[in-house]
Protein backbone atom coordinates (compact mmCIF):
# COMPACT_ATOMS: atom_id res chain seq x y z
CA UNK A 1 0.00 0.00 0.00
CA UNK A 2 1.69 3.35 -0.69
CA UNK A 3 1.41 6.43 0.99
CA UNK A 4 -1.30 8.06 -1.01
CA UNK A 5 -3.42 5.16 -0.65
CA UNK A 6 -2.64 4.88 3.40
CA UNK A 7 -3.76 8.76 3.41
CA UNK A 8 -6.98 8.07 1.72
CA UNK A 9 -8.03 4.87 3.88
CA UNK A 10 -7.22 6.99 6.94
CA UNK A 11 -9.66 9.54 5.74
CA UNK A 12 -12.33 6.87 5.17
CA UNK A 13 -11.54 5.67 8.66
CA UNK A 14 -11.52 8.66 10.83
CA UNK A 15 -14.36 10.74 8.75
CA UNK A 16 -17.37 7.82 10.42
CA UNK A 17 -15.88 8.39 13.70
CA UNK A 18 -15.71 12.23 13.26
CA UNK A 19 -19.26 11.83 12.38
CA UNK A 20 -20.07 9.70 14.60
CA UNK A 21 -18.89 12.23 17.56
CA UNK A 22 -20.98 14.96 16.10
CA UNK A 23 -24.41 12.79 16.17
CA UNK A 24 -24.05 11.56 19.75
CA UNK A 25 -23.24 15.79 20.37
CA UNK A 26 -26.54 16.36 18.68
CA UNK A 27 -28.59 13.24 20.34
CA UNK A 28 -27.52 14.03 23.30
CA UNK A 29 -29.12 17.68 23.41
CA UNK A 30 -31.80 16.07 21.60
CA UNK A 31 -32.29 13.65 24.62
CA UNK A 32 -31.73 16.47 27.33
CA UNK A 33 -34.32 18.69 26.10
CA UNK A 34 -36.75 15.02 25.90
CA UNK A 35 -36.12 14.91 29.58
CA UNK A 36 -38.29 17.35 31.62
CA UNK A 37 -38.28 16.64 35.60
CA UNK A 38 -41.81 16.72 35.65
CA UNK A 39 -43.76 14.91 32.93
CA UNK A 40 -47.37 14.31 33.79
CA UNK A 41 -49.66 12.71 30.78
CA UNK A 42 -53.50 12.07 32.78
CA UNK A 43 -54.50 9.95 29.28
CA UNK A 44 -54.82 6.24 31.06
CA UNK A 45 -55.28 6.97 34.29
CA UNK A 46 -58.27 6.57 37.02
CA UNK A 47 -56.59 7.88 39.88
CA UNK A 48 -53.14 8.34 41.67
CA UNK A 49 -50.01 7.40 39.73
CA UNK A 50 -46.47 8.01 38.74
CA UNK A 51 -45.73 10.69 36.29
CA UNK A 52 -43.15 10.03 33.27
CA UNK A 53 -40.60 11.55 35.15
CA UNK A 54 -40.62 9.12 38.40
CA UNK A 55 -43.10 12.20 40.47
CA UNK A 56 -46.13 10.96 42.52
CA UNK A 57 -49.23 12.41 41.10
CA UNK A 58 -52.08 12.47 44.09
CA UNK A 59 -55.59 12.83 41.92
CA UNK A 60 -59.18 12.71 42.74
CA UNK A 61 -60.68 9.19 40.06
CA UNK A 62 -63.65 11.72 39.16
CA UNK A 63 -61.68 14.46 37.88
CA UNK A 64 -60.09 12.83 35.20
CA UNK A 65 -62.26 13.24 31.82
CA UNK A 66 -61.39 12.36 28.39
CA UNK A 67 -58.00 11.40 29.20
CA UNK A 68 -57.86 15.34 30.96
CA UNK A 69 -57.70 16.59 33.92
CA UNK A 70 -60.74 18.76 34.25
CA UNK A 71 -59.99 21.79 36.24
CA UNK A 72 -62.33 23.25 38.65
CA UNK A 73 -63.45 23.84 42.25
CA UNK A 74 -64.22 20.43 43.85
CA UNK A 75 -61.50 18.50 41.58
CA UNK A 76 -58.25 17.90 43.44
CA UNK A 77 -54.61 17.36 42.10
CA UNK A 78 -51.47 17.83 43.49
CA UNK A 79 -47.96 16.57 42.22
CA UNK A 80 -45.34 15.52 45.41
CA UNK A 81 -42.36 17.57 45.68
CA UNK A 82 -39.28 16.16 44.78
CA UNK A 83 -35.67 17.84 45.11
CA UNK A 84 -35.34 18.43 41.10
CA UNK A 85 -37.88 20.44 41.00
CA UNK A 86 -37.46 22.43 44.23
CA UNK A 87 -34.12 23.97 43.72
CA UNK A 88 -35.39 25.28 39.76
CA UNK A 89 -34.91 29.09 40.91
CA UNK A 90 -32.77 29.92 38.12
CA UNK A 91 -33.76 28.84 34.79
CA UNK A 92 -37.49 26.85 34.00
CA UNK A 93 -40.16 25.83 31.60
CA UNK A 94 -43.22 25.02 31.61
CA UNK A 95 -45.36 23.59 29.07
CA UNK A 96 -48.98 22.73 29.18
CA UNK A 97 -51.98 21.71 26.97
CA UNK A 98 -55.17 23.67 28.39
CA UNK A 99 -58.55 24.41 27.57
CA UNK A 100 -60.65 27.17 29.24
CA UNK A 101 -64.39 27.38 29.70
CA UNK A 102 -64.34 31.19 30.51
CA UNK A 103 -61.56 33.71 31.00
CA UNK A 104 -64.78 36.38 32.46
CA UNK A 105 -63.09 35.25 36.07
CA UNK A 106 -60.42 37.64 37.56
CA UNK A 107 -57.46 34.61 38.86
CA UNK A 108 -57.16 31.41 37.26
CA UNK A 109 -54.20 28.93 38.24
CA UNK A 110 -52.87 26.55 35.76
CA UNK A 111 -49.87 25.32 37.75
CA UNK A 112 -49.05 26.52 41.42
CA UNK A 113 -45.75 25.77 43.49
CA UNK A 114 -46.52 26.81 47.14
CA UNK A 115 -48.31 27.11 50.06
CA UNK A 116 -49.88 30.20 51.18
CA UNK A 117 -50.25 29.11 54.60
CA UNK A 118 -46.51 29.98 55.41
CA UNK A 119 -45.66 33.21 56.97
CA UNK A 120 -44.89 35.37 55.11
CA UNK A 121 -46.00 33.39 52.02
CA UNK A 122 -44.36 30.46 49.85
CA UNK A 123 -44.73 31.04 46.64
CA UNK A 124 -41.98 29.34 44.21
CA UNK A 125 -44.17 30.27 41.29
CA UNK A 126 -47.49 30.46 39.75
CA UNK A 127 -48.29 30.27 36.26
CA UNK A 128 -52.17 31.78 35.64
CA UNK A 129 -54.09 33.78 33.64
CA UNK A 130 -55.86 36.74 34.31
CA UNK A 131 -58.93 37.91 32.63
CA UNK A 132 -57.86 34.97 29.82
CA UNK A 133 -54.04 36.89 29.57
CA UNK A 134 -51.31 34.36 30.90
CA UNK A 135 -49.14 35.62 33.76
CA UNK A 136 -46.02 34.08 35.15
CA UNK A 137 -44.95 35.36 39.27
CA UNK A 138 -43.87 34.90 42.57
CA UNK A 139 -43.47 35.89 46.05
CA UNK A 140 -39.95 36.82 47.05
CA UNK A 141 -38.57 36.62 50.47
CA UNK A 142 -40.05 39.01 52.21
CA UNK A 143 -43.58 38.02 50.93
CA UNK A 144 -43.77 40.65 47.95
CA UNK A 145 -45.35 39.75 44.52
CA UNK A 146 -42.78 39.98 41.53
CA UNK A 147 -42.94 38.43 37.84
CA UNK A 148 -44.71 39.35 34.91
CA UNK A 149 -48.34 40.18 35.96
CA UNK A 150 -51.48 42.05 34.55
CA UNK A 151 -52.92 44.88 37.14
CA UNK A 152 -56.49 44.84 35.16
CA UNK A 153 -58.43 43.86 32.20
CA UNK A 154 -56.55 47.49 30.49
CA UNK A 155 -53.87 44.98 28.38
CA UNK A 156 -51.95 48.23 28.45
CA UNK A 157 -51.10 48.36 32.49
CA UNK A 158 -48.84 46.57 34.18
CA UNK A 159 -46.32 44.70 33.26
CA UNK A 160 -48.03 42.36 30.27
CA UNK A 161 -47.89 44.73 27.80
CA UNK A 162 -48.77 43.24 24.11
CA UNK A 163 -50.78 39.57 25.47
CA UNK A 164 -52.15 37.64 23.40
CA UNK A 165 -56.08 36.29 25.08
CA UNK A 166 -56.70 32.75 25.57
CA UNK A 167 -59.72 31.51 23.61
CA UNK A 168 -62.17 29.68 25.42
CA UNK A 169 -63.73 25.98 24.49
CA UNK A 170 -60.55 25.03 22.52
CA UNK A 171 -57.10 23.54 23.32
CA UNK A 172 -54.15 25.95 23.23
CA UNK A 173 -50.37 25.17 23.83
CA UNK A 174 -49.30 27.35 26.69
CA UNK A 175 -45.54 27.66 27.22
CA UNK A 176 -43.48 30.03 29.98
CA UNK A 177 -39.54 30.33 29.73
CA UNK A 178 -37.72 31.80 32.62
CA UNK A 179 -34.03 32.94 33.14
CA UNK A 180 -33.00 35.28 35.79
CA UNK A 181 -35.94 37.23 35.18
CA UNK A 182 -35.96 37.30 31.46
CA UNK A 183 -39.65 35.83 30.71
CA UNK A 184 -40.40 34.51 27.47
CA UNK A 185 -44.45 33.10 26.72
CA UNK A 186 -45.24 31.21 24.10
CA UNK A 187 -49.09 30.41 22.14
CA UNK A 188 -49.35 27.14 20.45
CA UNK A 189 -45.77 27.35 19.76
CA UNK A 190 -46.07 30.96 18.79
CA UNK A 191 -43.67 33.51 20.77
CA UNK A 192 -46.83 36.02 22.23
CA UNK A 193 -45.17 38.06 25.11
CA UNK A 194 -42.03 38.77 26.39
CA UNK A 195 -40.67 40.64 29.49
CA UNK A 196 -37.11 41.53 30.27
CA UNK A 197 -37.30 42.02 34.57
CA UNK A 198 -34.21 42.95 36.61
CA UNK A 199 -31.94 40.33 37.48
CA UNK A 200 -33.40 37.81 39.94
CA UNK A 201 -34.20 34.11 41.03
CA UNK A 202 -37.08 32.48 42.22
CA UNK A 203 -37.10 31.10 45.84
CA UNK A 204 -36.48 27.70 46.47
CA UNK A 205 -39.22 25.69 48.63
CA UNK A 206 -39.52 22.21 49.60
CA UNK A 207 -43.45 22.56 48.63
CA UNK A 208 -45.92 20.51 46.06
CA UNK A 209 -47.18 21.37 42.78
CA UNK A 210 -51.08 22.20 42.38
CA UNK A 211 -52.34 21.92 38.90
CA UNK A 212 -55.78 23.93 38.34
CA UNK A 213 -55.59 25.77 41.63
CA UNK A 214 -53.54 27.59 44.39
CA UNK A 215 -53.12 26.24 47.71
CA UNK A 216 -53.75 27.51 50.78
CA UNK A 217 -53.60 26.10 54.16
CA UNK A 218 -56.61 28.04 55.61
CA UNK A 219 -58.90 27.71 52.64
CA UNK A 220 -57.91 24.51 50.80
CA UNK A 221 -57.77 25.22 46.70
CA UNK A 222 -58.49 28.94 45.67
CA UNK A 223 -58.09 30.55 42.03
CA UNK A 224 -59.61 27.48 40.12
CA UNK A 225 -58.91 27.07 36.65
CA UNK A 226 -62.74 25.85 34.64
CA UNK A 227 -61.55 24.14 32.02
CA UNK A 228 -58.93 21.00 31.37
CA UNK A 229 -55.08 20.46 31.85
CA UNK A 230 -53.60 17.63 29.78
CA UNK A 231 -50.02 18.08 29.35
CA UNK A 232 -47.48 18.94 32.29
CA UNK A 233 -43.99 19.49 31.31
CA UNK A 234 -41.21 21.10 33.69
CA UNK A 235 -37.86 21.67 32.69
CA UNK A 236 -34.72 23.02 34.92
CA UNK A 237 -33.61 25.13 31.30
CA UNK A 238 -34.74 27.57 29.12
CA UNK A 239 -35.66 25.55 26.07
CA UNK A 240 -35.54 27.55 22.67
CA UNK A 241 -38.40 27.98 20.54
CA UNK A 242 -37.67 25.49 18.18
CA UNK A 243 -37.83 22.81 21.23
CA UNK A 244 -41.07 24.46 22.35
CA UNK A 245 -42.75 24.50 18.34
CA UNK A 246 -41.94 20.68 18.60
CA UNK A 247 -43.82 19.54 21.74
CA UNK A 248 -46.56 21.18 19.92
CA UNK A 249 -46.16 19.60 16.89
CA UNK A 250 -45.92 16.21 18.34
CA UNK A 251 -49.83 16.45 19.23
CA UNK A 252 -50.46 19.14 16.36
CA UNK A 253 -54.12 17.65 16.04
CA UNK A 254 -54.98 19.27 19.37
CA UNK A 255 -54.29 22.66 18.44
CA UNK A 256 -57.97 24.84 18.55
CA UNK A 257 -59.34 21.40 18.48
CA UNK A 258 -63.39 22.46 20.46
CA UNK A 259 -63.55 20.99 23.49
CA UNK A 260 -67.01 20.49 25.11
CA UNK A 261 -67.50 20.86 28.45
CA UNK A 262 -69.75 20.50 31.36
Amino acid sequence: MNKKTMLTSGAVFYLPIFTLGILLFLLAGTAFAENPALWVDFSGVTGDFTDKAGNMVVVKGSSIVKGAFRTKKGNDCLIKTSAALNTMTTEITITVWIALKTVDENYQTVLFKGDRSKKPEVIQYALSINYGYPEFKWKDETGAWKGFMKSSVNTKTGMVKNAVRLAVGKWQHLAITYANGDIRVFINGQLTEKGDLPEQSLVASETDIFPGAMFSGASGRNYYQDGFIADIRIYGSVLDAAAIKAIVTDDAKRVNAEVAME
